[in-house]
């Protein structure tokens, strides 16, 4: 569970850090020759030609689509920010004009 969580990590900080892509690729390695040969050895041998391989259709489908939601609620999150902070600054805008109209008055 731990690599699950470690991976999950990676791909929330490959947004900020790209380097991380890299540091991905190698958890991979690591994984794969940790604990990956030794569930591949473990098939092998309780299961043999018996075992039905699956295939990766469905979990590249559902990659795709994790990775264009993502896509598009970061859109959102950014438009969102953009609009907020296109008030503020109207409003910090407003603030000064009305303040440099009164300075005039006087």
């Amino acid at each position: 569970m731990n690599w699950v969580i470690v991976h999950i990590v990676c791909l929330v900080l490959v947004d900020f850090y790209p380097v991380m892509q890299l540091v991905g690729l190698i958890l991979l390695l690591v994984w794969y020759f940790s604990q990956g040969r030794k569930q591949t050895l473990f098939v092998k041998e309780n299961y043999g030609n018996v075992y039905q391989k699956k295939g990766w259709a469905q979990p590249i489908l559902i990659a795709i689509g994790c990775s264009i939601g993502l896509m598009i609620l970061e859109t959102i999150t950014c438009i969102i920010i953009v609009i907020l902070l296109g008030t503020l600054i109207n409003l910090d805008y407003r603030l000064w004009s009305s303040a440099d109209k009164d300075n005039e008055k006087v």
